[in-house]
């Protein structure tokens, strides 16, 4: 595997540059180094992305609860200044579980992203991704579903007219019980490690493979009654507080730095 999806203007001497743009599921929530800072699929992907690429630097400009207009206002235009290689850009899923969802408005801003990333960076390889359904495994999921539809189609099409990649977590196998996170909206360290493996695949780099991860089984009864007297009532905070939080939460990675 030699990344030969990747646009090559990193490798005439100086470092491949990799930016992440996206809210949450891109700063890596539901996953976590030892230091208890986000992981998630990014990191996973910027860990094989440096397998082939030893130089490579990486930066990660996701924001916890920001929506598509503020992934386009704030963070497009920085991923550009950075002169990127590679960048991944996943957003809209905060659009999906707001109480109202305008749609074709949501599908202008995905085509925005995807525009002006393209028209900043022409040489760079894009890579979106539609989202999975969830709905199987959390019935508040289930009442999102038409709407993740509607958002996954704006994505493909968005990425058909800008040449886009598109890594399709949609049509791929549902993520398992262990595959998602406590909160049943972000995935685990498992369905990080799924969704960056799928990325690689795209992108024809090394599967990532940490030792880290254990496939034990979970604890599930007490992680119900966790889930329904701690992490639910917190998210349910959150959503009510979202412009809040995001002023006070910076990007995760806002610089280029080595991997």
């Amino acid at each position: 595997m030699g990344g030969r999806a990747i646009a090559a203007a990193g490798g005439s001497g100086g470092a491949l540059r990799f930016v992440a743009i996206g809210d949450s599921l891109t700063e890596g929530k539901g996953d976590v180094h030892p230091d208890g800072t986000p992981r998630g699929f990014a990191d996973l992907l910027a860990a094989s992305l440096r397998q082939v690429h030893p130089r490579a630097v990486y930066a990660n400009l996701a924001r916890p609860s920001v929506r598509a207009a503020e992934v386009l206002g704030d963070q497009v235009p920085h991923a550009v200044d950075s002169r990127p290689d590679l960048v991944t850009a996943v957003a809209g899923v905060n659009d999906v579980i707001a109480l109202r969802f305008p749609a074709a408005a949501v599908a202008v801003r995905l085509d925005e992203i995807i525009g002006g990333l393209r028209a900043g960076a022409p040489d760079a390889t894009i890579v979106t991704a539609t989202l999975p359904d969830l709905g199987h495994l959390s019935w508040v999921a289930a009442r999102w579903r038409s709407r993740l539809e509607r958002l996954n189609a704006a994505t493909g099409a968005a990425a058909a007219r800008h040449g886009a990649l598109v890594v399709d977590l949609w049509n791929a196998a549902p993520l398992t019980r262990e595959e998602l996170a406590l909160d049943r909206v972000h995935p685990s360290p498992l369905g990080h490690l799924r969704i960056a493996r799928a990325f690689a695949r795209t992108l024809d780099l090394p599967a990532p493979a940490p030792a880290y991860l254990s496939t034990a089984p979970r604890l599930a009864q007490l992680q119900r009654v966790y889930r329904t007297a701690v992490v639910a009532p917190r998210f349910v905070a959150k959503r009510m507080a979202r412009r809040a939080l995001i002023a006070g939460q910076p990007p995760k990675r806002p610089d280029l730095a080595e991997i």
